[in-house]
């Protein structure tokens, strides 16, 4: 039986255009700057780290990522709002591969929104690891057969799915709504 309900954040809460910042630097670098995106995640780069790397790679200067990264960043309070209509029913989790400047940044009303809280760069583990998902759950004091985790990324969700949660792939608000409801439609059953 479903007891929590686990976002990710950017690309399901926070529109995502991180297609920016891969326009503005040359293909041969997108490696490059896939791996300065994951050591900002895993917590190994401050986030001044991450600007002046990124910078580096786009020919810029670290405030011009700064305020190219402000474009990518849309909070979607529809859905954030969606989030919280399953409140009375369900714990609310949120789970991000981001560290914990840039969320709290983001969602300053972290706390208010949910019940627990998992960010990438405070713990060291990244989804789709099965450590963070089971984190997580242990956060929301459920077990991941409990939990429903929405996340924008097919390897996450498979994640999620092999530490033994439901998961729904997000690509529309509208498809989400159908989904989740099946999904929960059928653990009534």
């Amino acid at each position: 039986m479903i007891k929590a309900i686990i976002f990710d954040c950017f690309g399901v809460l926070y529109r995502d255009n991180i297609s920016l910042l891969y326009d503005v630097i040359p293909v041969e670098k997108h490696q490059a700057l896939q791996d300065l995106i994951h050591g900002s995640d895993y917590g190994f780069l401050s986030r001044e780290e991450y600007y002046a790397g990124a910078a580096e790679l786009a020919g810029k200067t670290a405030n011009e990522i700064r305020e190219l990264e402000k474009k990518q960043h849309l909070r979607d309070d529809q859905m954030i709002a969606y989030s919280q209509t399953f409140r009375l029913n369900y714990k609310l989790g949120l789970l991000s591969n981001i560290d914990s400047v840039t969320i709290r940044r983001y969602l300053p009303d972290i706390e208010q929104l949910f019940d627990a809280f998992v960010v990438s760069g405070d713990v060291g583990i990244t989804k789709p690891s099965l450590e963070i998902f089971e984190l997580i759950a242990t956060r929301l004091g459920v077990r991941t057969e409990e939990c429903l985790m929405i996340d924008d990324l097919p390897k996450n969700v498979e994640g999620a799915t092999l530490a033994g949660m439901q998961s729904v792939l997000f690509t529309s608000k509208q498809q989400l709504e159908r989904d989740i409801t099946a999904c929960l439609s059928e653990e009534s059953q």
